[in-house]
C-alpha cells in the first residue's frame, strides 16, 4: 500500500498578502437589480475603455461604489459620471 504525500505550502504562499478586493461587471449588476448584459451595454455607453472581445471588467471597491452610484442615478437630473481608473498593468 503506498501513501499519499502531501504537496509542501511555500512560505510565499503563507505570507502573501491579499491583494485588493475587485468586483467583475456581474456583481455591480446583481448590486444594481439588473442582469449583467445590460449594465455591460450600459458600461460601454459610459467609457470610451473596454474591456475588449473575452475580456473583463474589473472594478476596484471605490469605482464600484461610484458605478454603482452612477447607475441607479441615471435618466435622472442628479446623474452621475463615473469614470474607470487608470490600470498601470495590461494583463
Amino acid at each position: 500500500m503506498s501513501t499519499k504525500k502531501a504537496t509542501p505550502v511555500t512560505d510565499a504562499e503563507v505570507d502573501a498578502t491579499p491583494a485588493e478586493a475587485t468586483f467583475t461587471a456581474k456583481d455591480l449588476a446583481a448590486e444594481c437589480g439588473t442582469d449583467p448584459k445590460t449594465f455591460r451595454r450600459w458600461l460601454r455607453s459610459q467609457t470610451t475603455d473596454r474591456a475588449n472581445k473575452g475580456g473583463r471588467w474589473l472594478f476596484t471597491a471605490e469605482s464600484k461604489a461610484q458605478f454603482v452610484e452612477a447607475y441607479k442615478a441615471r435618466g435622472t437630473a442628479k446623474a452621475v459620471t463615473a469614470t474607470l481608473p487608470d490600470s498601470d498593468d495590461e494583463s
